[in-house]
């Protein structure tokens, strides 16, 4: 009878389907506790995926919860069509007492594209539920798109239009103007906003214009504008937003935008002048980029609140010095931060790698505080230990009730298992390891209490230790 009972468990944990080969599995986030002496995790995230590296399901567990932030778990799954478009899609929070739900349903006309969107909301703390609805209408004649919302209260029978956006469209199908209208719970319109754009032929903004309506003329004004220019090959966008005032007719400039990215699109420059009263003037940022693509220098600087002074002043400045290996992986970062009137500040990052080159941890000291990030993926690594690395096994706590922690740098190899022989040799449970991981959760409790060998292995190095179930 035990026989078949350990046979059982072997099928079943050796036939397991591997996917999402290299894909993120957990980040976990830790801080270090000197008083405990280790590492506490405030916060995990975990992703899962289908046979087409779609991601079903990702999940977050954070350790806080207050009344600011009541929900500390998160789990969002997902169904896909066969073409890969959204099917059904839930999304729960929950805390200790409380908890909401959205479930949304996406169905698609004869050329698989998205006709509607229905929202089903829960509530446990106010006990509500309520529907939501969001229809897509396309009129290729009229050049129009239409996306209508709809809401319900306790049932989804009766539908209540809430708005309606029509986006129209030029000949290069460029949005050029957009209609927002609201709607009362007896379907009468309550009010409309226009928003109107001018483009060039790739579709790039030239100017918009936000309107309202004007009560007086039973007609619409424009209320808001932007006049957008463009310079050193399209990498300058300079944005001038301006307001109508309504009782002299006049448009009064509100604040101006300039932005600079370099040939790779990062920002290099941000410029912001407001030209309203009681507020900071001047704000201004200049960065720079290390030959790999990583922030070398931050400035950030502004004028005087609420003076008449209108110098620049510095009053952030960071810096980085970043250290790589040999093939080019970043080892440690230290940041430098300087704020105005306050010493300096350093924040050091060092990195490690699985034996594959994947990122393993991120370990952040900004004394007297003390964290880091560890990342598990998917699969095996190609690979394994290095010449002069010896194989180690971790078991803890041990005795057990059969639930083990596994900690052993053979968990993150090419072809690693776990297998568990009783006392007389026989196999009583493998598995073969799907996540590369530095720690690894055994649960074995169905077995019978007594003694068992306990092996990790892969192609080339073999551990063992002997573990007790009570």
């Amino acid at each position: 009878m035990k026989n078949s009972f350990y046979t059982f468990i072997l099928l079943i944990l050796t036939t397991t389907i591997l996917s999402a080969q290299g894909k993120i599995a957990q980040k976990s986030y830790q801080h270090f506790e000197p008083d405990d002496g280790g590492w506490i995790t405030d916060s995990r995230e975990n992703w899962e995926y289908d046979q087409a590296d779609r991601e079903t399901l990702y999940t977050t567990w954070n350790s806080y919860q207050g009344a600011y932030a009541p929900y500390n778990n998160m789990r969002l799954e997902t169904v896909y069509r066969l073409n890969g478009q959204l099917s059904f899609q839930k999304n729960r929070s929950w805390g200790d007492t409380i908890w909401q739900e959205t479930q949304t349903t996406y169905q698609y006309d004869s050329n698989d594209k998205l006709e509607e969107a229905i929202y089903k909301n829960e509530d446990s703390e106010n006990e509500m539920i309520s529907y939501q609805r969001s229809s897509y209408q396309e009129d290729l004649a009229a050049n129009q798109q239409t996306r209508k919302n709809y809401y319900a209260m306790g049932t989804p029978e009766n539908w209540l239009l809430e708005h309606q956006y029509d986006s129209f469209l030029n000949e290069n199908n460029c949005v050029v103007k957009q209609v927002l209208r609201n709607y009362d719970a007896l379907g009468n319109q309550t009010n409309e906003r226009w928003t109107t754009t001018e483009v060039n032929e790739n579709c790039q903004m030239q100017s918009s214009g936000y309107w309202l309506p004007d009560a007086a003329t039973d007609s619409m004004y424009l209320f808001t504008q932007h006049h957008f220019s463009y310079s050193n090959g399209g990498q300058t966008q300079t944005d001038i937003y301006q307001r109508k005032n309504q009782q002299t007719n006049e448009w009064q400039t509100q604040h101006l935008v300039e932005k600079t990215v370099d040939e790779a699109g990062r920002e290099v420059r941000y410029f912001y002048e407001n030209y309203k009263t009681n507020y900071t003037d001047t704000v201004l940022n200049i960065s720079t980029y290390t030959l790999q693509g990583e922030l070398e220098t931050l400035k950030a600087f502004k004028t005087a609140y609420q003076t008449n002074d209108k110098s620049l002043y510095l009053v952030r400045l960071d810096s980085f010095v970043y250290e790589y290996d040999e093939e080019g992986k970043l080892l440690q970062k230290d940041h430098f931060r300087q704020s105005y009137s306050n010493p300096i500040r350093q924040t050091t990052t060092r990195y490690t790698y699985y034996c594959n080159g994947q990122l393993k941890t991120e370990k952040v000291e900004n004394l007297p505080h003390v964290s880091r990030i560890y990342y598990e993926y998917y699969g095996n690594a190609d690979c394994f230990l290095l010449e002069n690395e010896k194989p180690n096994l971790v078991v803890f706590p041990n005795p057990s009730n059969g639930n083990f922690k596994l900690q052993s740098n053979l968990l993150t190899t090419l072809g690693a298992t776990i297998e568990l022989h009783s006392v007389v040799g026989q196999l009583v449970y493998m598995e073969k390891v799907n996540r590369i991981a530095p720690t690894f959760n055994l649960e074995l409790s169905e077995l019978p209490k007594g003694q068992y060998i306990l092996t990790i292995r892969n192609a080339k190095e073999t551990m063992s230790e002997k573990v007790v179930i009570r």
